[in-house]
Formats: C-alpha cells, sequence, structure tokens
C-alpha cells in the first residue's frame, strides 16, 4: 500500500511538472518581441568598462570645474572689500597728520641708459612700470629702486597697483640677505621684533611711513582714478604696509624690509638685517642665483 501511494504521488507531481512547462511554452516570447527604444541591452564586458570609465570622466570634469571655480574665487579678493584691511585701525594713516607731511616732495627722475643697463645686468631683466634709482653703492651702482605704485596690465591694459614700493638689486645683498632667509632669517626676526613693546611700535610706524609714501608717490591724476577701482586693489596701493603687507607684525620678506632700511635708516627689520654680520654695499654686477 505504501508503495502504492508513493507512485501515485509521483504520476501526479509529473502531470504538474509537464502542466505548468506546457503553459510556460504557450506564453509568448520575450525573444520574439521587437526592443523599444526604452529596453537598453545590459552592458558587459568591454563595453561595460568603457561605460564606467566614461562616467569617472565626467565626474573628474565635474569636480574638476568645482576646484577651479574655488581658485578664481580665491584670486579675486580684490573684487570686495578685504576685510583685514578695512576692518583694522592700525593702518589708518592718513588720518595721522605726521605720515600726510609735504616736505618730502618724490621726483620721479627717469633713469639713464647707464642706469638701465646696470640694473637689467643685475637683475636679468627690465623691471615694468615706471622707477628710479633710490640709493646707489658706495661704487656708485643702483642699489635700491623706487617703483612706481601702479603698473599696467600687459593682457587686458588695466591698471594693476605695485605694492613693492622700494625694490633691492645689489647682487651682493640679494645674496646675504637670502643666506639669512634660509637660516629662518623671517620667523627668528618676527621673534626679535614681538619680544619688545618699543620694537613693536616702531616696526609698526614702519609700515604706516611705507604706505603714506607711497600713497604720496602717486600723481594727483591717478590717486583720483583709484576710487574708480575695487575696493580691494585701491586699499593695496593705499593702506597695505611694506611689501604689501597686510598686518603689520608681518614680516615675509627681509629683502623688502631691507631695501626700505637703505633708503630711510629706520626699519627696525633692516636694523636687525644689519646685526646679523657683514652685508656689503657693493659686489659683482651679475644677477643673483
Amino acid at each position: 500500500l505504501e508503495l502504492k501511494s508513493q507512485l501515485k504521488m509521483l504520476t501526479l507531481n509529473y502531470h504538474a511538472n509537464i502542466a505548468t512547462v506546457m503553459s510556460l511554452l504557450q506564453q509568448p516570447s520575450n525573444l520574439s518581441k521587437t526592443p523599444s527604444k526604452n529596453d537598453q541591452p545590459p552592458v558587459i564586458g568591454r563595453q561595460g568598462n568603457q561605460a564606467k570609465k566614461e562616467d569617472n570622466k565626467a565626474l573628474e570634469s565635474v569636480s574638476e570645474d568645482c576646484r577651479r571655480k574655488k581658485r578664481e574665487k580665491k584670486k579675486s579678493p580684490m573684487n570686495k572689500p578685504s576685510k583685514k584691511l578695512l576692518s583694522s585701525k592700525w593702518n589708518n594713516w592718513d588720518s595721522k597728520h605726521e605720515y600726510l607731511s609735504k616736505k618730502d616732495e618724490i621726483i620721479w627722475t627717469p633713469p639713464s641708459e647707464k642706469d638701465i643697463a646696470d640694473v637689467t645686468k643685475q637683475l636679468g631683466r627690465v623691471p615694468q612700470g615706471v622707477w628710479t634709482i633710490a640709493t646707489r653703492c658706495p661704487s656708485g651702482h643702483p642699489q635700491t629702486l623706487r617703483v612706481y605704485p601702479l603698473k599696467r596690465d600687459r593682457k587686458k591694459g588695466r591698471m594693476l597697483p605695485h605694492p613693492t614700493h622700494f625694490w633691492l638689486t645689489c647682487p651682493a645683498i640679494i645674496r646675504r640677505i637670502g643666506e639669512i632667509e634660509r637660516a629662518d632669517g623671517c620667523i627668528r626676526a618676527k621673534r626679535w621684533m614681538l619680544s619688545d613693546v618699543k620694537r613693536q611700535k616702531e616696526y609698526k610706524k614702519n609700515h604706516l611711513e611705507y604706505a603714506a609714501e607711497r600713497w604720496k608717490s602717486l600723481s594727483e591724476k591717478d590717486a583720483k582714478a583709484t576710487s574708480t577701482m575695487p575696493i580691494g586693489l585701491r586699499d593695496r596701493i593705499k593702506y597695505s604696509g611694506i611689501g604689501g603687507a597686510s598686518w603689520w607684525d608681518n614680516c615675509k620678506c627681509l629683502h623688502q624690509n631691507y631695501a626700505h632700511f637703505l633708503v630711510h635708516k629706520t626699519n627696525i627689520i633692516g636694523k636687525w638685517v644689519q646685526s646679523q654680520g657683514e652685508v656689503k654695499q657693493c659686489g659683482e654686477m651679475t644677477p643673483p642665483s
């Protein structure tokens, strides 16, 4: 009886499976269906890898666009007010009458052909914009230049600020100060200046005098023209410190501080550089390495 019941169950299961298979065969096949535009075949093999590469490339291009926009935003802080310059009161020299004295009239004497040749030999190129000789070494060679605060952009033709008002050109001095800078000179000079309140006040005054003198060196026409410039560009000429410093305790370049020292002998960082050892007043007429 048990064998008969098992055979009966097997027979029923067999017929049920046959019926299922027949019903499936009678249904319309998807293979005979004409593929539509929306029915995309699965991408496999090399085609799948290629599509993945193209997707990654598209994502990279989007990321690169985002990075480029961020870089452009960082490069153009001058188109909006500079919080560091406008919110601080330390650089408001035009409210202090001692920096507006007109006794020191700045005369832009054009350099001679010999001076142009000497400076070109010293720097390895001709300086851009308007400049004149500020100091000379004992041998009569150009030592520092006074550079006009505005220069013309070669590509767009617009006027741009040039905050470096005094430019060191003597190769021997440039080499010596380069050695001091490579020995952490900027950090040591800043620590030395900040360690004494009197030195801090003196260095702050150096920045104010530098900014006031640079502003007064502009012609009356150019000074008025700066009012049409973006406020950040105008403040870079009028209020930034030595070499364009945004804050009075910034000691980013010993060369620029020493150039200011050679002209006026009052720059406190220039005095520190002088105390670091012999700085020769004249050297070979070759560009610094």
